[in-house]
């Protein structure tokens, strides 16, 4: 063996790594274009760039998909929150402690509510001191509403109630 063979093969391992590395460079700026699209609210031109990106690796494909489909199912919740609202709310204190908290959910969307995730909180002097999250799994069809109530201990002491929304399951009305 001649002395330019190790320095052969070295310099073909580190022309090697190089590519691998800028490759996997290249992989994760396309990535991050997807991420930014997705973040952007550009859900179908993320997925289009996923198919042309990452089309030859179908794992990291149906991760990015799958991540796409979970940011626009969120995205999706968020915007469609301001067509639920929470009213007719009224709650009162019993001898024992024990608050009920009673109002009605109105769907003023085009979807079906299948479930609901609300947050009611405690405001004392100004400020939160306690809070819990409710969920419901209720079925509000478009131009419908459905009535909740909630029982809570510790809620004593309260001037007053802060009640939101937090999280909810959506279906398209068929």
């Amino acid at each position: 063996m001649s002395r330019s063979t190790p320095y052969f093969l070295k310099s073909a391992v580190w022309f090697i790594l190089f590519v691998l590395l800028t490759g996997c460079a290249a992989d994760e700026d396309k990535q991050e274009e997807i991420k930014e699209k997705v973040r952007a609210g550009e859900h179908d031109k993320a997925v289009r760039l996923a198919h042309e990106y990452l089309g030859d690796d179908k794992r990291v494909l149906l991760v990015m998909l799958e991540y796409i489909a979970y940011e626009k199912g969120k995205a999706e919740k968020e915007a469609y929150k301001k067509n639920v609202v929470i009213e007719d709310v009224d709650w009162s204190t019993d001898s024992f402690g024990v608050t009920a908290v009673v109002g009605r959910l109105l769907n003023r969307g085009e979807k079906t509510v299948t479930g609901i995730g609300i947050r009611i909180a405690c405001i004392k002097e100004g400020k939160t001191v306690g809070g819990i999250l409710a969920t419901y799994p209720v079925q509000i069809p478009p131009g419908t509403s459905k009535a909740f109530h909630r029982r809570l201990d510790g809620f004593t002491d309260c001037h007053d109630l802060s009640i939101h929304i937090t999280d909810l399951g959506l279906k398209d009305w068929q």
